[in-house]
This record gives C-alpha cells, sequence and structure tokens, in this order.
C-alpha cells in the first residue's frame, strides 16, 4: 500500500509473540489486523477444556473482520 493510504486508515505495525490471543469470546472487536507476515488461527474450545483449531489465516487475510459485518463481539 502507498504511504498516504496507510496514512490515511492510520495503520500501525503491531508485532505478537507467538500464542497471543487476538480476540477472546464475548469480548468486543475494536480493531481489524491485516497479516503481513506469519499465520494466525481461530480455535474452538470445548466444555471439557479441550481446543480445536477450525480456520487458519495468512497474509491475504482479515482478523475482525466480522465487525464490518454489524457483529461487535468475538
Amino acid at each position: 500500500m502507498d504511504g498516504d493510504v496507510i496514512e490515511r486508515l492510520r495503520l500501525q505495525p503491531v508485532k505478537f509473540e507467538l500464542k497471543h490471543e487476538i480476540e477472546n469470546p464475548g469480548n468486543p472487536i475494536d480493531r481489524l489486523y491485516f497479516l503481513e507476515e506469519g499465520m494466525a488461527s481461530m480455535t474452538t474450545t470445548f466444555k471439557d477444556g479441550s481446543q480445536v483449531e477450525v480456520g487458519m489465516f495468512g497474509y491475504e487475510s482479515v482478523i475482525g473482520v466480522s465487525t464490518l459485518m454489524e457483529q461487535r463481539r468475538a
């Protein structure tokens, strides 16, 4: 993206540590994240505490996009 577009959209680089939780169920979604490198995954947790991966995101994805569809909570 051009620098003027980045400035207009107020995009800022953010670095996450491994296993950082970007969204948690029921919490408000207040940002969109565009991955430039690496990958992220979506998991679901069962009543017994076990987890399973249900989605993956790469550099072509955006995390938090459900806010654009009027869904304001994770």
